[in-house]
């Protein structure tokens, strides 16, 4: 009898847990500097613990969960963080991210997503990929893999995914010169004229709210005979690439923009430029939203979109060339672990090197101490000679190097072993003194 009593105020007690509003969500959980894990799992004195949503589980803070977590954990995603967190634990990896565990990375595909990796195993964690939950849709929404890639209102519950959020759209967008003409790219018109010297701008459905699923569509735009067409991006927010992309034809411009991109202007060739927009049947973005423009006078030349010049960090050192793009290893995708390599771009004497960020986003982390990206002047005759002084970045923070002192310009790219980015890609051209 004295048992069950005691089972029965356990019972109850368990009930009035359960009803509690200061149950903690896996997240909040995360940035307290602990874990949701089950009771029974928990080092810590239970005065200390406070009940997790997910049931049976509590927010385990141990000393090995608060250190170093807790600096890293304010101000930034938990996502970029909490794989570190147990990254060789099966518990997290099965139960956690319903994931499974893949001994390369390349096992892990399509859309599904690496969260964690276990060097000491040599194993990596796969998990399912996000989706949007049919409240999310209703909402017009979609899912992001960081709260920063959402401008808007994020709701937690919104999509299926562990550490997936649902990004709602508050409606705005960023400002484009071109508001006189807008259509969208799958109008039914197929094709639109420019007048010469005016604009129009080009969108994806329903934007700046989420575009739709299993899109195939394409128009055409023309202008006077005499006339350019000139495409400012003035926004690109779509699944990565492969998946969902925007492709743009026109003799010299031709190229894809997909993911989170700031592309560098494009110019035609002719007088005409084919906007074609294919979706596949899950995940979505923002979209897109370009101004494109006709030009009449005359031009001097535009860096086209996928210029012939185009490097990759970790497979080349040395450039000397005086215009092109650098991106990170294996771009358009994730850049992969364990880089830890540099690049050197010399230009003629009398002449500087200017920079343009078109596309960063790096793992972030306190100090950059994870991934991080150094650019800057090379001061030393023997080559590259990166010191601790030299500014890192990170994140989605773009460098603050974009013009420099002299022809020789050095970078500098390292990686960990897990969490990825989805690299960078970075547009320069030399200029006289």
């Amino acid at each position: 009898m004295r048992g069950l009593a005691v089972l029965l105020i356990l019972a109850a007690a368990g009930g009035q847990v359960a009803a509690d509003d200061s149950r903690l969500s896996t997240k909040d959980c995360f940035r307290e500097g602990g874990e949701c894990i089950p009771r029974n799992e928990c080092e810590s004195n239970a005065t200390e613990l406070t009940a997790c949503e997910e049931p049976g589980a509590v927010c385990c803070k141990t000393s090995a969960f608060r250190s170093p977590l807790r600096d890293d954990l304010l101000g930034f995603d938990a996502l970029s963080i909490e794989p570190r967190v147990g990254r060789c634990s099966n518990r997290k990896c099965r139960r956690f991210y319903r994931g499974w565990w893949t001994s390369t990375p390349e096992n892990c595909q399509p859309k599904r997503r690496l969260v964690m990796n276990c060097r000491s195993k040599n194993r990596w964690c796969c998990a399912p990929p996000c989706s949007e939950k049919p409240s999310c849709r209703r909402k017009k929404g979609y899912c992001v893999a960081r709260e920063s890639q959402c401008e808007g209102r994020v709701h937690h519950k919104g999509c299926r995914g562990k550490m997936c959020f649902c990004c709602i759209p508050d409606g705005t967008s960023p400002p484009c010169s071109c508001t006189e003409q807008s259509i969208s790219v799958c109008s039914p018109l197929g094709s639109v004229s420019v007048p010469a010297d005016g604009c129009l701008s080009v969108h994806s459905p329903r934007y700046p709210l989420a575009y739709f699923d299993d899109l195939s569509c394409a128009l055409s735009v023309t202008t006077n005979s005499r006339c350019q067409l000139v495409v400012d991006f003035c926004d690109v927010a779509l699944e990565k690439c492969t998946f969902d992309t925007l492709r743009i034809d026109g003799g010299n411009a031709s190229g894809v923009a997909c993911g989170y991109m700031d592309p560098a202007p494009v110019a035609s060739s002719g007088s005409s430029l084919t906007f074609t927009f294919s979706t596949d049947s899950n995940q979505r973005g923002r979209g897109f939203r370009l101004a494109v423009a006709s030009v009449c006078a005359v031009m001097k030349q535009i860096v086209t979109f996928l210029p012939s010049s185009l490097f990759t960090v970790c497979q080349c050192e040395y450039i000397n060339t005086t215009v092109g793009e650098i991106v990170s290893p294996n771009y358009p995708n994730q850049y992969g672990n364990y880089h830890d390599c540099w690049m050197r771009i010399v230009v003629p004497e009398g002449y500087i090197l200017t920079f343009t960020y078109l596309l960063f986003d790096l793992e972030i982390g306190s100090s950059c101490r994870y991934d991080s990206f150094k650019i800057y002047d090379t001061d030393s005759a023997d080559g590259p000679s990166p010191s601790e002084h030299r500014p890192k970045f990170c994140g989605t923070n773009t460098p603050t190097f974009t013009v420099s002192s002299t022809n020789d310009v050095t970078l500098v790219f390292k990686t960990d072993s897990t969490v990825l980015g989805d690299g960078f890609r970075i547009a320069f051209e030399s200029a006289p003194v």
